[in-house]
């Protein structure tokens, strides 16, 4: 009898480290899982960077495009904020310089 209570209670010794190595290895492979997937997150910016970048690189090509083809085509850059004054005025302005240089 005394031989079966000893190997009753090395088998629950057994059960218990046993579930117990169970247990660490499960916690191990969960901190694991967990460490891989902030190393993932880290990055994730990265994701949407990409994209803006390729945008905002976009955005300023075909704004410096639309720059120089106006410089090109009228000879100096465009006057931003030009009202229908404004216009006049430079009409105005080009007319008295023609008037000018043909008087002289």
């Amino acid at each position: 009898m005394v031989g079966l209570k000893a190997r009753t209670e090395l088998v629950l010794a057994l059960l218990i480290t046993e579930s117990e190595f169970i247990s660490s290895l499960l916690t191990q492979k969960i901190r694991e899982i967990e460490r891989g997937e902030e190393e993932r997150m880290a990055w994730i910016w990265l994701e949407a960077a990409l994209p803006l970048g390729i945008i905002a690189g976009m955005l300023c090509v075909m704004g410096n495009a639309q720059y120089f083809i106006h410089k090109s085509y009228h000879g100096r850059p465009k006057h931003i904020g030009n009202d229908m004054w404004d216009v006049a005025m430079e009409r105005r302005d080009k007319k008295l310089f023609e008037n000018l240089s043909s008087s002289d």
